[in-house]
C-alpha cells in the first residue's frame, strides 16, 4: 500500500467512495424507515375506523424502495471497485431477459415498469380527485353527493387505465388478457357473487 502509487491511491479512493456512498445509503435507508413509520398503521387506530386510502398504498412502496435501496448501494460499490461497463451491460441484459410460462411472456425490467404504472396512476388520481371536486366541480353548483359520485366514477376509470397499462409492461397481451380475464370471472362468478354484486350495485347508486 505504501510502496505502488497507482494501487494505493486506488485502494484509498476505493474506500473513500464506498464510505462516501455507505453514508448516503444509510441516511436515505434511515429516511425511508422513518417516512413507512409516519404512514404505518396504528392497530389502536385502526379499531376507530379505516386510515386514509392513501395511507397504506405509500407505506407500501415505502417499503418496497427500502430494498432497492440497498440493491442500488451494492451495485454502486461494486462499480466503485472496478466493475466496468461489461458489468452493467450483463446486469441491464438480466434485467430485460424474457421468461415464458406459456403463452404469457414477463420480464423483471417489465415488473418494475408494471409497479412505476401503478404508483404513478396512484399520485395521478389522489391529484386528479382533488383537483376534479375541489377546482373543477365546486363551482358547478352541482350538491356534494353528485360531486362525489362523478369524482369515484373517474377515479375507478383512471384505476382501470392505470391496471391495464401495468399488465401490458408485464406481458400480458389482449389474447392473454382475454384469458386471464375469463379465468378471474368464472373464478368471481362462482366464489364471490356476493362482492361482484355490491360492487355493481354501489357503482350504479353512483350513476344513479
Amino acid at each position: 500500500i505504501a510502496g505502488y502509487g497507482g494501487i494505493s491511491f486506488f485502494w484509498y479512493a476505493s474506500w473513500g467512495q464506498t464510505l462516501v456512498i455507505g453514508f448516503g445509503a444509510g441516511l436515505i435507508y434511515s429516511a425511508l424507515q422513518e417516512l413507512s413509520g409516519i404512514y404505518q398503521a396504528d392497530p389502536e387506530k385502526l379499531k376507530d375506523g379505516p386510515q386514509s386510502s392513501g395511507a397504506p398504498i405509500t407505506w407500501l412502496f415505502l417499503k418496497l424502495a427500502q430494498p432497492l435501496s440497498l440493491i442500488t448501494f451494492f451495485i454502486a460499490v461494486i462499480l466503485t471497485w472496478g466493475g466496468t461497463k461489461t458489468f452493467l451491460i450483463a446486469l441491464i441484459e438480466s434485467v430485460r431477459r424474457t421468461y415464458h410460462i406459456g403463452s404469457i411472456e414477463f420480464s423483471i425490467l417489465g415488473f418494475i415498469y408494471a409497479l412505476l404504472a401503478i404508483l404513478i396512476t396512484h399520485i395521478i388520481a389522489q391529484s386528479w380527485r382533488h383537483f376534479f371536486q375541489q377546482k373543477f366541480l365546486a363551482r358547478s353548483g352541482m350538491v356534494l353527493g353528485l360531486q362525489e359520485s362523478l369524482t369515484t366514477i373517474s377515479v375507478y376509470v383512471l384505476w382501470v387505465l392505470g391496471v391495464l397499462i401495468a399488465l401490458s409492461f408485464l406481458g400480458l397481451n389482449t389474447t392473454s388478457l382475454a384469458v386471464v380475464f375469463g379465468a378471474l370471472g368464472i373464478r368471481v362468478g362462482l366464489g364471490f357473487q356476493n362482492t361482484v354484486t355490491n360492487s355493481i350495485s354501489g357503482i350504479i347508486l353512483l350513476l344513479e
